[in-house]
């Protein structure tokens, strides 16, 4: 009898303390949205692309940093962790961070892994409520509550992934974004059409804590997918703690190429996260992440 309220007793404060702390990195996040410049009007949000991290694909995504990704991926968190990534462009002229992620996680404590994001772009402003776990043995799923802020208008979506390992060295993944989505408010009234559902498919190869090979399909639009995808591919290895790796994203059916690279570093409880996209073109942009594990 004792030992059954003592386990009721530490049990809700463990759960008041996880929602204790949700809330307050919620109120930091919209702490730091209020703090930001806001973006100037454009017509869309583009994706996040591939210049924030290594594992910015739908098979490898297991950081605080998958649920842009694939919300799935957020299973493989092992520690809660707070997460920056700031995206700019390098060229002479530009300045100010073009990319702004902010994200508080946490790993699956048996009921699942859960994370919240605030992404900024000059685009939009995004927020994202994921939650993750394991359907089966080898199996995570994963979906993002997200709600979407434009110039031009704003939607509430869901996304869905899905990661499944063929033993050690092999996983698949694959997501929807924007899988379901409600039609745009227009500011000052009226409407305009849902998010157009995004894909994104793929396969890693190897121990990707020491090496790793990982290929991806992407469209931004299902419906018109001829016009509006690319394939991406990577590889990488660690040395003495240190993951180097590169890559190329190629636009589809032009295979036009740009090249990617990166470090990722890791000190502790610390890692960062320095990569560089389109290193030799003229869209060249920095991304510096650095993430905080407890």
């Amino acid at each position: 009898m004792f030992e059954s309220q003592l386990f009721r007793i530490l049990s809700r404060t463990k759960m008041n303390y996880t929602r204790s702390r949700l809330f307050a990195a919620l109120f930091a996040l919209a702490l730091a949205s209020a703090l930001v410049p806001a973006a100037p009007p454009a017509a869309a949000m583009q994706p996040l692309g591939y210049q924030l991290s290594a594992k910015q694909f739908s098979a490898l995504a297991d950081d605080a940093a998958a649920a842009p990704v694939n919300p799935a991926g957020l299973i493989g968190l092992g520690h809660r962790g707070i997460l920056l990534h700031l995206s700019a462009a390098s060229l002479p002229g530009a300045h100010g961070a073009e990319e702004r992620l902010f994200t508080y996680a946490e790993p699956d404590t048996g009921l699942g892994a859960g994370a919240l994001t605030l992404r900024l772009s000059p685009e939009a402003t995004e927020f994202l409520y994921t939650v993750a776990r394991m359907v089966g043995p080898a199996t995570a799923a994963g979906a993002n509550l997200k709600y979407r802020s434009a110039p031009l208008g704003s939607w509430w979506a869901v996304d869905f992934g899905l990661q499944h390992a063929f033993g050690r060295y092999a996983t698949v993944g694959a997501a929807i974004r924007s899988a379901l989505s409600s039609t745009g408010k227009i500011p000052g009234g009226g409407s305009t059409d849902p998010l157009a559902p995004a894909l994104q498919a793929g396969l890693a190869l190897g121990d990707r804590n020491r090496f790793f090979l990982a290929a991806d399909y992407v469209t931004e639009d299902v419906n018109t997918a001829n016009e509006a995808s690319s394939a991406h591919f990577a590889a990488g290895a660690s040395l003495g703690g240190v993951l180097v790796w590169g890559g190329q994203r190629a636009q589809l059916p032009s295979w036009e190429r740009v090249d990617i690279a990166g470090v990722e570093v890791r000190f502790g409880s610390l890692q960062l996260d320095v990569t560089v996209f389109d290193i030799t073109g003229s869209n060249r942009t920095v991304s510096i992440g650095i993430a905080y594990f407890f």
